[in-house]
């Protein structure tokens, strides 16, 4: 996530910690510490899933002495007025059309597929809004009255709001609804549902045990008929409140507080240091809390934001701890966040198994509203990423394509990034997600004969990346009036690896090869890694080697030698142009100079795995595998069996999936891992000759 003063963005540092605990050093790399070995070793006494429970929760009399302590450091004169709980912010709202509108299958055509004529300009073009102009918001009366309010760009014949809690038990905080409101009425332009909120306020229905706490949280779902497309449309989301005096009745009075209502998240873990990220309704002050398993309990603050990215430094190496974030309004009022535990990596110096997953392409689907959950299958997304903590990685490397991305407006782009946020934090508050950009990561300027070009103002797609997601900052920096590298080019050191993200969809321009482009001076072709991403990828990769890197891995959207759904582009495009052809051998020049075991593709919505060797590239030192795993829910592709280097493919499958590797001393190897749990594929990393 990058830090913006505009948006009042805080990063705190937790001190360095005096209460060391000797660090243990985990087998196998699962997703905790101490499970150790859990997914290798069947005598391990934790799952990496039972291993999430520890330590216990924080109890309710230290969560008083938090909420007193976050009371007594807010300062009121920092916040800009009362907050404003039924607003949604600006920056989410979509576009209202002007101008011509396409659907985004005939922008896909006329700026993937067809040549455009005549070469003009043309009017610009408006790829069609969402369904929700505005999303939905809830309020909470005095009286227990619920109002979701939002506002569409088409007609909604029917709406149900489904409605309950949360289990305080479930570690990844799943939605528990448990009743339905069909209440529907348009009312100042915005239609709204309501629903008595103390319905849910009884024994029979008290999992979060409001009535005693005097505080809880409500969960609810908007689904819509959107009789334009024949299906319904999903919102999730969530509101805090308070009930007054306890214990809790159908008099009690309730109050709305504040929410976090996006995350948390955790990022950036390594042996001493960690990075919590999480967004809230309205601007507040927060606090987080750390525990380790003995420890005292320590905390970092920030200061009036809605957007909190919290650096936890001077951590215990190889060991396991709870965290809690809490936030406060102008008010005083404060709620709880979710709490979870993360474990950080042992010493450097210490021998490391290492145990990650790979995996992309989650964008749409077809089916249910969960496989469209506003430009993310949802359903399969969570699935893969609760088997590759299930599985034991510490940690996903996403390849691109996360959302069906294409728009117009920035509005819309933020939206479907917080829909895929939302459909991985179950499991992202305790596993590190590293996200890279695919070529549907786009927000573009479009014109109607089918000209498009990456947006540079008042954003660009790689600034609302970076905005959305906590990735390592330590890429190239970009020319002057390009969009930032900032989080999309990266690299970090896990264990005995080096992980290298490129962009191969930086600045993307349709139409690369026609000089009377009309933004022919701006933007690059789709599958193309410039000349600052190129030599910035040489020193990264030789300065890991030289700091003793065993194992080196690169991550980028676009395939090299694509075998299924997209030869015409990736960065081969069929061959019909060289130049791009060029730019693709000297990239897996780079990577077989410097001993690269491996290069990770997504694009292609399926999984291959290809030998790369000299006669495929000139000049090619020693050969490589490109893994293609773009099987995380968007729609299959089939296998293209009259490619050049067909007899390379040492495998294909069209399931979904993801891929584990597995690092230990010399040995690297990987399992791909279907769905339903199957294992796809098995090979060593280390035996491409």
């Amino acid at each position: 996530m990058r830090l913006s003063a505009s948006l009042g963005l805080a990063l705190l540092a937790l001190g360095a910690c005096d209460d060391r605990a000797p660090a243990r050093t985990p087998r196998g790399g699962p997703g905790a510490a101490e499970a150790e070995g859990s997914a290798s070793s069947p005598d391990s006494p934790l799952s990496p899933l039972d291993a999430l429970s520890t330590p216990a929760p924080f109890d309710d009399a230290l969560i008083d002495e938090l909420r007193r302590a976050l009371v007594a450091s807010a300062d009121p004169s920092r916040f800009e007025g009362p907050p404003d709980y039924g607003a949604e912010p600006e920056e989410l709202a979509d576009e209202t059309p002007t101008g011509p509108q396409v659907t985004p299958g005939e922008m896909d055509t006329r700026a993937l597929v067809e040549e455009p004529e005549p070469a003009e300009r043309g009017p610009r073009a408006t790829v069609n809004p969402r369904l929700f102009r505005r999303a939905p918001r809830a309020t909470i009366a005095a009286d227990g009255t619920v109002t979701v309010r939002f506002a569409v760009t088409r007609a909604v014949p029917a709406v149900s709001v489904y409605y309950g809690a949360e289990v305080p038990e479930d570690p990844f905080a799943l939605a528990r609804l448990r009743r339905v409101s069909t209440d529907l009425a348009i009312e100042e332009g915005a239609h709204t549902v309501r629903f008595d909120l103390r319905g849910l306020l009884r024994e029979q229905y008290d999992v979060g045990r409001t009535l005693t706490r005097g505080h809880g949280l409500l969960r609810w779902r908007v689904e819509a008929l959107d009789p334009s497309h024949g299906t319904t449309r999903v919102h999730d989301g969530r509101t805090a409140f308070s009930c007054a005096p306890l214990p809790c009745t159908a008099e009690s009075e309730l109050a709305q507080l504040p929410t976090v209502v996006l995350g948390p998240f955790v990022d950036r873990v390594d042996h001493e240091s960690a990075t919590i990220s999480f967004e809230t309704d309205v601007p507040t002050a927060a606090l987080v809390a750390l525990r380790r398993e003995g420890g005292r309990v320590r905390q970092a603050r920030a200061e009036v934001s809605s957007r909190h990215e919290l650096s936890l430094t001077g951590l215990t190496p190889g060991t396991r701890y709870r965290y809690l974030p809490l936030v406060a309004d102008g008010r005083g009022r404060i709620s709880l966040g979710r709490s979870a535990t993360f474990a950080t990596w042992p010493a450097p110096d210490e021998d490391t198994a290492v145990r990650f997953a790979v995996m992309s392409d989650s964008r749409s689907g077809l089916g249910t509203a969960d496989e469209q959950y506003a430009g993310t299958n949802r359903q399969v997304l969570g699935d893969l990423m609760l088997g590759a903590l299930r599985e034991g990685a510490r940690f996903t490397v996403f390849v691109g394509d996360l959302i069906d991305g294409y728009r117009t407006h920035a509005g819309s782009v933020r939206y479907e990034l917080r829909a895929w946020q939302k459909a991985t934090e179950p499991v992202a508050a305790s596993m590190p997600i590293y996200e890279a950009m695919g070529n549907h990561e786009a927000l573009i300027e479009y014109w109607t004969p089918g000209w498009a070009v990456g947006a540079v103002s008042p954003t660009s797609m790689e600034a609302l990346f970076g905005e959305h997601f906590v990735n390592p900052d330590n890429g190239p920096s970009a020319p002057e009036g390009a969009p930032p590298y900032t989080e999309n080019v990266y690299s970090f050191d896990a264990g005995p690896a080096h992980l290298a993200v490129v962009n191969t969809n930086y600045f993307w321009r349709s139409h690369f090869w026609r000089d009377d482009h009309p933004a022919a001076d701006r933007g690059q072709g789709e599958g193309w890694i410039d000349d600052t991403q190129l030599a910035w990828l040489e020193a990264d990769l030789a300065a890991a080697r030289e700091r003793g890197q065993r194992h080196l891995f690169v991550f980028t959207h676009e395939p090299g030698f694509p075998n299924g759904g997209h030869v015409q582009d990736g960065m081969w495009w069929e061959g019909r142009h060289p130049e791009m052809v060029a730019r693709r051998d000297r990239f897996f020049r780079v990577l077989s100079e410097h001993g690269v075991a491996a290069v990770f593709h997504g694009d292609e919505h399926n999984y291959s795995r290809t030998r790369v060797h000299g006669g495929l590239v000139d000049g090619l030192e020693r050969p490589l595998w490109q893994i293609i795993s773009g099987g995380a829910g968007a729609p299959y592709y089939a296998q293209a069996r009259e490619v050049p280097w067909a007899s390379d493919v040492a495998a294909f499958d069209a399931r979904q999936h993801f891929v584990l590797i597995d690092i230990d001393g010399e040995a690297a190897r990987a399992r791909v891992v279907s769905r339903t749990g199957e294992t796809i594929d098995r090979f060593d990393l280390g035996a491409v000759e």
